[in-house]
Parts: structure tokens; sequence; C-alpha cells
């Protein structure tokens, strides 16, 4: 009975013994249906990462080596984006000229630039601390930049400014031929071409064009396309006088740019 006795004690403190090597309960907080992998980063990130992610900037020139002004904001206060601009010389090669008062550029040059700049945003995090100041720096967001861009300027689609694009209508002749169809087509080739240039955000809406269509009809119009912003509101409002009498903003609702309620507020309804 002892003997027995004694190798159930055995098989016991055994038993014990491999139930504390097994491993502990899978957690499943990283798996939970609903939860944005892109949210959990951002919320990883220091405060001021989270304030320069909200911060989209333009700059003159095609300069963005590593000592260059917008290269600083990018690698040291990580903001959220830059916006490519004809205006500001972004589209002109280094000793180009005008042609008919609009600069052309090379695909290769205007690649090599939104490629530059979103190394500079990709680098690797790190805090530094510049001379003359105890505030630490955060290098490097991890997160992709936007580079941004107008869909038109002098009239004319943003692709015109680029040497072997398509040659596309401007918005004010597709909307002349009432043509959905040719119009989507339009947007698909403009969409591709600029994707492939380096651009993730197409800006709008176009308020020009707006203008130039309330100007040609007594018709109520309505904005479509391109708003994402409640700045964007905020400049139709001030069209509502020539003829634009509202908007349509289902993808800035659905992403959560802001709420029915602010677009209301801001729209003055």
């Amino acid at each position: 009975m002892s003997r027995l006795l004694h190798r159930l004690t055995c098989a016991l403190i055994i038993a014990l013994l491999m139930l504390s090597y097994l491993p502990g309960p899978l957690s499943v907080s990283a798996q939970t249906p609903g939860q944005d992998p892109l949210q959990q980063l951002v919320e990883t990130l220091p405060t001021r990462v989270k304030v320069g992610q909200l911060v989209m900037v333009s700059f003159p020139g095609v300069e963005v080596g590593e000592d260059s002004e917008i290269a600083a904001l990018i690698s040291d206060y990580a903001i959220g984006g830059v916006w490519l601009r004809p205006e500001n010389g972004n589209f002109s090669s280094p000793g180009s000229e005008p042609e008919a008062g609009v600069t052309s550029m090379a695909p290769a040059e205007l690649i090599s630039i939104t490629n530059q700049l979103q190394g500079l945003s990709w680098r690797l995090p790190r805090t530094i601390t510049p001379p003359l100041s105890d505030l630490p720096l955060y290098q490097g967001s991890s997160l992709p930049l936007l580079v941004a861009v107008e869909p038109e300027t002098q009239g004319l689609p943003i692709t015109r400014l680029i040497s072997g694009t398509s040659l596309l209508p401007s918005a004010m002749s597709l909307g002349a031929t009432w043509n959905r169809a040719l119009a989507e087509a339009a947007g698909q080739v403009a969409g591709r071409e600029l994707t492939a240039l380096g651009f993730n955000l197409l800006l709008g809406p176009n308020l020009e064009l707006l203008r130039q269509v309330c100007a040609l009809t007594d018709a109520d119009v309505v904005a479509s396309g391109g708003i994402a912003r409640l700045d964007d509101l905020r400049a139709l409002r001030e069209l509502v006088g020539v003829g634009v009498a509202g908007a349509i903003i289902g993808t800035a609702l659905y992403v959560g740019n802001f709420t029915l309620e602010e677009a209301l507020r801001v729209a003055g309804a």
C-alpha cells in the first residue's frame, strides 16, 4: 500500500512539473477583429511625431537632398506629407525654360524626387538631440509620406507637365461630352500614371472648374470628388453665390476625416 502511495505521489509530482512547462494561453489581443494595424503603429509613436503627421507642406524647387530644408522637415519633424506644385517649380527640370507658360519634366526626374522624399520618411526611427536644445527630435516616422498633387494647373491636366505621359483632355472638356464612361477612363489613366510617378494623394476639389461650370448653366451644381477636408467644404461654401448648391462627401465621412455634424456646421446648414 505504501509502495502504491509512493508511486502515485511521484506521478502527481511529475504531472505538476509537466504542467508548469506548458505554454500559457495565447494572446489574441493583436488579432482582435476590427483593430487596424496602422492605428496600432500610430499609437506607439511619440506625441511630436503624431503632430508632425498632421502637417503637409509645399516647398520651392526640386532640391530634396540630405541637406535640403524639406529633408529636415521630413526627417527631423516627421511631417505627414508634401505637396508638389508647378507654381513652386517642382515640375521644372534644372535649367529648363517654360514653353508657352508651361514647363515640362521627364518622368525619371520626377520619380527620382518622389522616391527620395519617401526615402527620407522611411528611415529607421531614432531620437536625436540637436545642439543648443534639450528637446530630442524623432528622426523617421516609419510611415509612408503623402505625396500630393493637384489634378489641374492653368486649365490643363497636371500630367501635361510631365513628358511622355498620356495626352488627356481637361476636366472642362470631359464635362462637355456628358460621357461618364469617357470621364472614368480618363481618370483611370491619370490615376495609373500619377501612381507610377510616385503620387499617392490627388487634391481637390477643382474650384476653378466649378466656377466655369456655374457660369455656363443656370442649374444648381453639386461638387463631387476630391473633398477630403473641412477646408475643402469651406472653399466650396464661397461658391454658393455663383451656383454651387451642394457637395458629395461620402468617402470623407466613411474614412473618418470629419463627422456629418462637423460638415453641416462648416456648410452653415
